[in-house]
């Protein structure tokens, strides 16, 4: 028999057209043997009730207290009955055979994670490949989510979207519930290490709704600053052969907030900035000297011995350039 899958997904606040479609793309799978957990996560709208309309066997609806998308999680986590978890976002959509898909890499690689790209909703896509795959050990996997490492066109590693987990590869893990930035990241690095490898498709069966917001143009407050102190909290916990990769996602996740405070009102950070700022100035020769980091990351750190506002900058001077070329207007 085809072993089960829990479908977890969290509902806040979705538009209701957005929220059909997905149930439907769900009921709509080649692959039959799932459960589906919708966890309204105490949304002030109608979603949970659109939710209890699909109640089913295989359709679970659970309303809790708001807690955010974490804790929207771990609830499934912990209600969840499947061989195979993957996570869904309330607003994106899956093709038919997303699950047939995923299960299928896991069997024939022998693998404990396997992952599927995607197909952005809002943009055009680029033309497909030829369904490829890739194969990772255990340091490969967590070298890639920690260099944030592309194999294909739509493939984000950092993500649990798009993804299917053996519950082997979770065991009791829980997402970081004080984060509310980089907790998938947190989470797939813990089951990077719960595995002994994983795969990657270039099929793109997850439809992912690119609002064009885009994290670096968000708003900075004190719940991501906490991410951060978390960050650093886990990454003394780290072991020592993992430390020099998760110390330059650390470090380039407190660049963006650098870059997000930069277009908050500035004087309501100021504490803020300056303990991000003396983080890396304390790691940023290390990371420099890391031949394996990310470039972007390593010229960033370069640029801020002439000044992080220069540094900043350059780095919107860049952006500009890069739309004005995306859009064919350079």
């Amino acid at each position: 028999m085809e072993g089960k899958i829990s479908i977890i997904v969290p509902v806040y606040k979705i538009e209701y057209n957005l929220l059909h479609n997905l149930i439907n793309s769900i009921i709509k799978q080649s692959y039959k043997n799932w459960e589906l957990l919708l966890i309204d996560d105490g949304s002030p709208d109608d979603c949970g009730a659109i939710c209890d309309i699909y109640k089913s066997d295989k359709i679970r609806v659970f309303h809790k207290k708001n807690g955010g998308v974490s804790s929207a999680r771990n609830y499934g986590l912990a209600n969840a009955t499947g061989e195979y978890i993957t996570f869904v976002d309330g607003d994106d959509c899956l093709k038919e055979e997303y699950l047939r898909y995923l299960v299928q890499l896991l069997r024939d690689n022998n693998a404990e994670i396997s992952c599927c790209c995607c197909d952005y909703s809002t943009k055009k896509n680029k033309k497909s490949v030829n369904n490829e795959i890739t194969v990772l050990d255990k340091n490969e996997a967590i070298d890639a989510l920690c260099y944030m490492h592309s194999y294909y066109y739509g493939n984000d590693i950092t993500s649990v979207w798009g993804k299917l987990y053996k519950k082997s590869a979770i065991k009791n893990l829980k997402f970081n519930e004080k984060m509310s930035i980089s907790e998938d990241f947190v989470f797939n690095f813990n089951c990077f290490n719960n595995v002994s490898n994983m795969v990657i498709g270039s099929a793109r069966n997850y439809i992912y709704k690119d609002d064009s917001v885009g994290l670096i143009r968000g708003s900075f407050n004190k719940k991501k600053y906490e991410s951060l102190l978390e960050l650093i909290d886990i990454l003394h916990k780290v072991e020592p052969k993992y430390y020099s990769q998760f110390l330059s996602r650390s470090i380039n996740t407190a660049l963006i907030f650098l870059l997000m405070i930069s277009k908050s009102d500035k004087s309501m950070f100021e504490n803020e900035r300056r303990e991000i700022v003396a983080f890396i100035n304390k790691y940023r020769k290390s990371v420099i000297s890391n031949v394996y980091a990310r470039k972007k990351v390593r010229i960033s750190l370069v640029l801020t011995y002439f000044g992080y506002d220069f540094m900043i900058y350059v780095f919107k001077l860049f952006r500009r350039l890069q739309i004005l070329i995306n859009y064919g207007k350079w």
